[in-house]
């Protein structure tokens, strides 16, 4: 909530400011600016349905630019969508026409199209993805190539959320197609290579390709081991992945040597999930999504309930009562209230999930 708050601040800030504020800056304002891109590098998502931002080069001399994409992203990752719209399209608007400032647009139609995803406006978000694809692409052979070639798998990364977001397939196939090859051929950071690899393999997992997510996932978990820091929450996100394609295929038993909700406590399971200061918050909310209906599909649904309760208040405490964490886990809640015939109950969550969904979104957004 600190942080929304701040975030509304900057918002006032930025709106009362011009590019010629930033012309000759003090060692205290790129020490802001350095400290808000560290503070979104360090809770950036690893696997975000909402696509992955880029962040303006540093060896830009346009603080103003950095300043907007930086608070932009920041706003985005506290939820609010409409301060990252208008400072990425600040952003789009300030940028000059010379080669860096060509990548730095590039960056902020990506980032621009996240926020579209966010807010549910898929044919916005995939304009504004393809323009910064045709930036990165008309840069191609430029010096900093490895650079744009990051990019390039990111904003295709990004367009596939879109695809899949608006069902269709076959364009989400023709990305696939150039992107996946991308990651055996470009040096990519294995940050980019993991949230790739990731959506993928949610994608064989939601497409109930089970035994190629039950690769991929396996994979992954292994990838990262090797090359990530953060691995212990990471580890824990993707097995739980792991442990719901072992129940969709009915292997009960090595689901259980994962985790065995059966037996388990709801002490015990608050426990296990372990949430630190430092756990991203998009591991976070999958790492609890998966959990619930784990319980749920080994058959605790009154530990499902619980442990949704659980992080329903948990949610409120930390983000306030309206963020739409809070009605993610009312849904799940409502559903597995659902599974046990418990409508009454369901129907209460479901009206609360979709109260903060309207409020926050409008009526047009998909989760509506």
């Amino acid at each position: 909530m600190e942080a929304e708050k701040t975030i509304q601040n900057t918002y006032k800030h930025i709106q009362e400011s011009a590019p010629n504020d930033y012309s000759f800056p003090s060692l205290e304002e790129i020490e802001i600016i350095n400290s808000v891109e560290r503070a979104y590098i360090t809770n950036s998502p690893s696997n975000s349905k909402n696509g992955t931002i880029l962040l303006a080069q540093k060896r830009s001399e346009n603080l103003f630019v950095r300043s907007l994409n930086a608070w932009g992203a920041l706003a985005l990752n506290t939820c609010s969508p409409d301060i990252s719209v208008y400072a990425f399209e600040q952003s789009v608007s300030h940028i000059d026409g010379d080669d860096e400032e060509n990548v730095s647009s590039g960056v902020a139609y990506n980032n621009l199209g996240c926020s579209y995803i966010y807010k549910g406006f898929f044919q916005k978000a995939k304009e504004n993805l393809e323009t910064a694809l045709a930036k990165f692409r008309q840069l191609k052979n430029s010096t900093n190539g490895h650079v744009l070639e990051e990019n390039v798998v990111t904003v295709l990364n990004n367009l596939r959320l879109v695809h899949q977001a608006q069902r269709d397939h076959i364009a989400d196939q023709h990305v696939q197609s150039e992107l996946i090859p991308m990651l055996r051929q470009v040096p990519l950071p294995p940050r980019v290579t993991a949230i790739v690899e990731f959506n993928e393999a949610c994608t064989s997992f939601e497409n109930r390709n089970l035994r190629k997510a039950l690769k991929e996932f396996e994979m992954l978990k292994s990838f990262c081991e090797l090359e990530l820091n953060q691995m212990e929450e990471l580890s824990k996100c993707i097995s739980l992945k792991i442990c719901l394609v072992h129940l969709s295929m009915g292997n009960s038993s090595k689901a259980s040597s994962i985790i065995d909700t059966e037996t388990l406590t709801l002490p015990e399971l608050i426990e296990f999930f372990d949430v630190k200061a430092n756990f991203p918050l998009d591991l976070w909310i999958t790492a609890a999504e998966s959990l619930v209906d784990i319980c749920d599909q080994q058959g605790n649904q009154d530990l499902a309930c619980k442990f949704s309760a659980h992080l329903v208040q948990l949610c409120r405490r930390s983000c306030g009562a309206s963020h739409p964490l809070v009605a993610r886990i009312l849904l799940k809640q409502g559903l597995v209230f659902s599974n046990m015939g418990k409508a009454e109950q369901s129907r209460q969550c479901l009206t609360d999930a979709l109260e903060i969904f309207t409020r926050r979104f409008g009526a047009v957004h998909p989760d509506v």
